[in-house]
Formats: structure tokens, C-alpha cells, sequence
């Protein structure tokens, strides 16, 4: 995902110095502020996510889209590796701004940046405190393999520390790919949700069909899921907004009231939307993962 190689750098070099800060055993302050260096990253990107997710929403407003992809994609994920964070938050809401509460839009752009970073700030602390605990026992492993090979512990610490300064290292970036990918794809799926059940949205996406990627790995969660078709605001998204599983792909599309239509989803003669909420109730092994589904900011 280019959002998660590229933008997801500053995340990796955080997750690199509370490595540091706990293999050096550097004090409570140091790791203390490393942590949280990298709850706001994670807090930033997630927040980017959701704007992002809302100006999407907007484009196809905007262009009356039907079916427009409402997942996180290249389309999207272009944007990010161009400029800093927060030019990126200045020109979506520049561009769109509907994404932004008229409240907050009023008061600046200091003021916009500060409502996107506290999106998501406290998932990011929480998400960085167990990091912590990853990065304490990678430590320990690291020590333990030490000492099988019968190398100091210290220079072992001084090892890995080095090659992530010069090249990066596969821990750092493969445990902020395992923390981005989810967590970016909820804060999306949020925003999408957040924005289509605007009014002035309404007004042109009638509603929002979750769409799984299915083929041989699809799970059984998103096959049930596959093919719900209901308002932005209906409750059914508090438990079938994806992801709906660990490294799930499913997405939502944007489903124009015309469109809609088309389907057959829209009773002619007195035009109420008839919703389609394919397996429910959800069998035990269809149900999302504990953590899963539900729309959150």
C-alpha cells in the first residue's frame, strides 16, 4: 500500500527510536517521550485517513459518481508522499470544505490541523503503548539470541541500532505495517461513513454497498458481508464497516441515488429504499473479529 511504504516512514523511524530508547535502556522520560513521538505519528496518518476518506466523498458528490470506489487507493494514497502532513490537511480542506466542521474551518488553518490531530489521538496513544510492550520483547529476543551465539548483549543492541540508522530495519517496518494497515483502512471507512450521511451527500449517494475482494482468500466474514446495501447512516454499518477482520480488503462503494435505481433498490411507486442485508443474522464464523466492524473516529 503506497500510503503505508511512503507516508508510513515517520512511523517506522518512530517505532526505530523507542527500539533505541528501551534497548539502551535510556530512562522512564526517554521511552516515555518515544512513545508518545509515535501515538501522534500513528494519530496524524490515521487522521490524514479520514480526510482523505471525506474528500473522497466529495469528488463524487461533486461529479454525481455512480459507484464511485470509496477505498483506499492509489487515487488517494498519491497525494501523501508529495507534501508534509500538514499542507496535505491545508489543501483538503482548502478544496473541500464540507470535510471540515464550519466551526473549526472558521477559526484557521492552525486550528483545522489541531481538529485532524485529536481525530484520532487517543487510538494513536493506545495503539503506541502496546507497541511498547512489542518493542520490549523484541528486545529480549534480541539479547536471548545473543547469547545463544555466545555475543555480548550490548553489541548485539548495538548491531541492530546501527543497520536500522543506515538501511532501516525489518522489525521497524514491518511492525508499522502491521499497525497502519488496519488502523488506516478503520479511520477511512470512518470517514466515509461520516461524510455520506452529510445532508448535501445524501442528497446524490443514496447509499453505501460493502464489496469484498473475492477469490480463494476471501474470508467468511466478508463473503456474508459482501453485497450490503443500506444508507450511510444505518445502523447495520455499526457492524459490518470494514475491515471487519485482520488484514481484511473488502471496501465500500459510493452508490449514487440513480444508480440505485438501476439496481431495482428503490421501490418506483413510492420511491422508499429497500435495503439488502445479505446472512443476518451472521453465524459465529461469519461474525467480525472482536474490535471489528463497528464505525469509529
Amino acid at each position: 500500500m503506497t500510503l503505508t511504504r511512503k507516508r508510513g516512514l515517520p512511523v517506522v523511524e518512530a517505532i526505530r527510536l523507542l527500539f533505541v530508547a528501551v534497548a539502551l535502556d535510556k530512562g522512564i522520560v526517554a521511552i516515555e517521550k518515544a512513545r508518545e513521538n509515535l501515538g501522534r505519528r500513528i494519530a496524524e496518518l490515521m487522521g490524514l485517513a479520514n480526510m482523505l476518506a471525506r474528500r473522497r466523498v466529495e469528488i463524487a458528490v461533486s461529479r454525481s459518481a455512480l459507484r464511485a470506489s470509496a477505498q483506499l487507493g492509489a487515487e488517494d494514497a498519491g497525494l501523501i508522499p508529495k507534501i508534509k502532513w500538514f499542507d496535505a490537511i491545508d489543501q483538503i480542506a482548502d478544496r473541500y470544505p464540507q470535510t471540515v466542521p464550519a466551526e473549526v474551518r472558521q477559526l484557521g488553518s492552525v486550528e483545522v490541523q489541531k481538529w485532524v490531530g485529536q481525530l484520532y489521538e487517543a487510538q494513536g496513544f493506545t495503539l503506541a503503548k502496546t507497541a511498547q510492550t512489542v518493542v520490549v520483547e523484541r528486545v529480549r529476543q534480541v539479547i536471548e539470541a545473543a547469547e545463544i551465539r555466545g555475543t555480548p548483549a550490548k553489541q548485539a543492541i548495538q548491531q541492530i541500532i546501527q543497520a536500522g540508522a543506515e538501511h532501516g530495519d525489518d522489525f521497524s517496518r514491518g511492525y508499522a505495517q502491521t499497525v497502519l494497515n488496519t488502523n488506516l483502512n478503520t479511520a477511512y471507512s470512518a470517514g466515509i461513513h461520516e461524510q455520506a450521511a452529510r445532508p448535501s451527500s445524501k442528497a446524490v449517494i443514496g447509499a453505501l454497498q460493502y464489496v469484498a475482494a473475492m477469490d480463494s482468500d476471501t474470508t467468511d466474514i466478508c463473503k456474508a458481508a459482501h453485497g450490503t446495501l443500506a444508507p450511510a447512516d444505518d445502523p447495520i454499518w455499526e457492524e459490518r464497516s470494514p475491515p471487519l477482520h485482520y488484514n481484511c480488503r473488502s471496501g465500500i462503494h459510493l452508490v449514487a441515488w440513480t444508480e440505485l435505481d438501476r439496481m431495482g433498490a428503490v421501490d418506483r411507486e413510492t420511491g422508499v429504499f429497500k435495503r439488502i442485508i445479505p446472512n443476518y443474522p451472521p453465524s459465529e464464523k461469519q461474525k467480525p473479529q472482536p474490535g471489528f466492524g463497528g464505525r469509529r473516529t
